[in-house]
């Protein structure tokens, strides 16, 4: 994964929880694992 890449999921992530997904709604509809969203 490129900075870009890293950066891009890292702003869906963070959309995602300021609409109030839980960590597995957006593990889901990423396709990411519930340790990287965690990360991120």
């Amino acid at each position: 994964m490129n900075v870009a890449e890293g950066w891009n999921m890292y702003l869906d992530i963070q959309d995602l929880k300021a609409k109030h997904f839980n960590i597995s709604q957006i593990s889901r509809r990423l396709d990411l694992s519930r340790t990287t969203v965690y990360k991120y």
